[in-house]
């Protein structure tokens, strides 16, 4: 059987829990269904919790390699690709850098060279200030290009980031594809005309590049003079212990909630506690949790990025609202009751979840025409 083969280096999907291994069988399920039983998918994880995942639809091996011994991970993926006679047609790398370099090496001394390789580039790396938020994106932006190079195919999330990629990278257009994220948000749907409280949620990694700072300072600004607002936390991150320390003086009335990593059956009752969305990510090339948000029936208060742009021109401005830091406390708790008091139509959120159901198909058919390339 012809596979294509993820490369995984960092353990990215192994470590994201059961419902992120269940959306990668899905996929193979779907590749053998559009391909008459030819093609299926194959994961092959530097993660040591798992160590080897079969099932009829997905083949999941581990290399029990730690991060950063990637010489050792690209060693074993040969031996797992050997013994197990694994018919490689398609390598795909879940990003420009680490992930794309061991795929170029295991392809250079183990397959065919003509074997392609799709990168997966979902952040907003091509932005301006993208690689002045930390000193290793700067390093990651300066390497990006020999990533960029190995692809025989480019996976982008939205019109915009092909264009800055172009721009910035040269990247050709025509090995540029625009899949967004499939986030199977039919899972997520619930009834919109439940009443919402004054309340405000926040999911992601907790760290400065996802705007922390900025939301301290909205949140102080909405609690001032104990407004009684509840904030719910969905995430964790190397800033947890500041983002606690920032917030434990929001007066008797306001109350912060930190909940951790959520999987998915958590995610639908956070989303019925809250009733709007907070997201101050100042790079955000495609936005899953607003998604998330809208399809739950609950509204948007962002900062503007490209993903909440291109989200707010999809929903035709409906469900997301852009956040003014130089409001005052009482503007911005105004907007934030007039915000609350907005329902999300039911037919924006019917075409929310069937372009999430194309964006799927279009990527099984978009691999399976990077298989058929090779023959």
């Amino acid at each position: 059987m012809k596979s294509i083969v993820i490369i995984d280096p960092k353990g990215v999907i192994s470590s994201g829990g059961l419902d992120v291994i269940k959306r990668h069988a899905n996929y193979s399920q779907l590749l053998k269904s559009h391909s008459n039983g030819e093609v299926n998918l194959v994961v092959v994880s530097n993660s040591a919790p798992i160590n080897e995942i079969s099932s009829s639809n997905l083949k999941m091996y581990s290399t029990n390699t730690s991060r950063v011994n990637f010489f050792k991970y690209i060693k074993r993926t040969k031996k797992i690709l050997h013994d197990n006679k694994i018919e490689t047609f398609l390598l795909v790398a879940g990003d420009p850098w680490e992930s794309a370099w061991c795929a170029a090496l295991i392809r250079k001394e183990f397959l065919n060279r003509k074997t392609p390789i799709e990168v997966q580039a979902h952040g907003d790396f091509a932005e301006k200030n993208w690689k002045y938020l930390s000193f290793i994106n700067l390093i990651r932006y300066t390497l990006i290009s020999i990533g960029l190079r190995i692809a025989y195919s480019i996976r982008v999330t939205s019109e915009q980031q092909k264009n800055n990629f172009n721009e910035k990278f040269q990247v050709p257009r025509n090995k540029m594809i625009v899949i967004p994220v499939f986030m199977d948000l039919k899972k997520l749907h619930r009834d919109t005309e439940q009443p919402r409280k004054m309340s405000i949620g926040l999911v992601g990694r907790l760290h400065f590049d996802r705007g922390l700072k900025d939301f301290v300072k909205l949140l102080k600004k909405l609690t001032k003079n104990n407004r009684g607002i509840t904030v719910f936390v969905a995430g964790d991150g190397p800033k947890l212990n500041w983002f606690k320390r920032k917030t434990k003086d929001l007066g008797k009335q306001n109350k912060v909630y930190f909940l951790g990593n959520l999987d998915v059956d958590e995610l639908q009752r956070f989303w019925e506690k809250i009733g709007v969305l907070i997201s101050v990510a100042p790079l955000e090339s495609f936005g899953r949790a607003m998604r998330e948000a809208i399809v739950s029936g609950v509204p948007v208060w962002a900062i503007r990025s490209t993903g909440s742009l291109e989200l707010h021109k999809q929903l035709n401005g409906q469900g997301i609202y852009f956040i003014d830091q130089n409001k005052d406390y009482r503007a911005l708790h105004n907007e934030l009751e007039t915000i609350l008091k907005f329902h999300i139509p039911k037919q924006l959120i019917s075409e929310l979840i069937n372009s999430d159901e194309l964006n799927l198909i279009q990527l099984i058919e978009n691999w399976l025409s990077s298989v058929r390339a090779v023959d």
